[in-house]
């Protein structure tokens, strides 16, 4: 079998191990646009003698066609590509063309399934494997692997436990696919049950401290890091990213106040923030000055009293990987 990886981030990496181990990858097509991990897999791909090229969105469905044919893949694999693949690559396989995604669908359709998961508080997600179609994320189901969100566990640690399941996942797949199990067809998605988000904005990112509760704010931290490069806040005027937070309980003493202020800072305990409900330790954050450690803000001066705000700013998009 000769299989054609579509990917453009450091997802892929073990399952790309994995089948040239199982001598069955024939290339890697990687999006044409700026994106820190390309260079990272075109570096890997050509380690392993591995077919490497980058197509645009506009190639794509026109001049890379002819050159993608000429491989003569019997199925092509999706795995976090920038691009929607045009129903003329659709076609090319014999085996089809099949999505992996990082939710249990029809669940969490979009581009960011792990931001929403675990911003939301899922207790668990997983891994899917399916044939694509002209929708997105909406082709019939060949297999699942439910995986369970850890309590403060962040969507790059997560991402980095479903990559490492991912090539198991896939094995499963492929044996479904060539009908090494006895299956003859896959399982259509139940649409009743289905829910797509969209690409995560600033608005999404931003820590509402009047509305939000120590735990929706704690998910939202994970959630952001390290994809969307923290949460936002905002902190003697300057806008913040918070990167690592944990929940806290400073006893039965601690006085009403309001949320996001400052209730204790100390050089050796770090910062401690009043919520809506509960209490959180700031661990790491992101400023203008760099990426420091509650303890080290506390050390520049921060004081008991001083307040994080919610950020309102009207911006409308934030940089986003995978």
């Amino acid at each position: 079998m000769k299989i054609v990886l579509f990917a453009n981030s450091f997802y892929p990496f073990a399952l790309i191990e994995n089948l040239i181990q199982q001598h069955t990858l024939a290339a890697v097509i990687a999006a044409a646009e700026p994106n820190p991990y390309t260079s990272r897999l075109e570096e890997f791909a050509g380690s392993k003698g591995i077919i490497f090229r980058q197509f645009s969105a506009v190639q794509l469905g026109s001049t890379a066609i002819s050159w993608i044919a000429d491989l003569h893949a019997d199925l092509f694999l999706v795995f976090t590509f920038s691009y929607k693949i045009p129903n003329a690559l659709l076609q090319l396989p014999a085996l089809g063309c099949y999505n992996i995604h990082f939710s249990l669908l029809p669940k969490y359709r979009g581009i960011a399934p792990l931001f929403w998961q675990i911003k939301n508080g899922d207790p668990k997600g997983g891994i899917t494997v399916h044939k694509m179609d002209s929708g997105f994320d909406t082709g019939p189901i060949v297999a699942q692997l439910p995986v369970e969100i850890f309590p403060g566990e962040s969507q790059g640690l997560y991402a980095s436990r479903l990559s490492a399941l991912t090539p198991a996942v896939v094995s499963t797949a492929l044996n479904i696919i060539t009908g090494m199990d006895g299956r003859q067809s896959f399982e259509p998605q139940d649409q009743s049950q289905s829910s797509s988000y969209p690409r995560p904005t600033a608005k999404d990112l931003a820590i509402d401290w009047a509305s939000q509760s120590a735990q929706q704010i704690e998910n939202l931290v994970n959630a952001s890091n390290p994809a969307c490069q923290g949460a936002i806040s905002i902190l003697r005027g300057q806008m913040i990213r918070i990167l690592e937070v944990s929940p806290a309980n400073l006893g039965e003493n601690v006085p009403e106040t309001t949320a996001g202020t400052v209730l204790f800072a100390d050089i050796n305990q770090g910062i401690f923030v009043q919520c809506v409900h509960g209490i959180l330790r700031i661990n790491i954050l992101e400023m203008a000055e760099g990426i420091i450690s509650g303890s080290r803000l506390a050390a520049l001066g921060l004081r008991a009293t001083e307040r994080f705000e919610s950020f309102t700013h009207d911006r409308n998009s934030v940089t986003f990987q995978a």
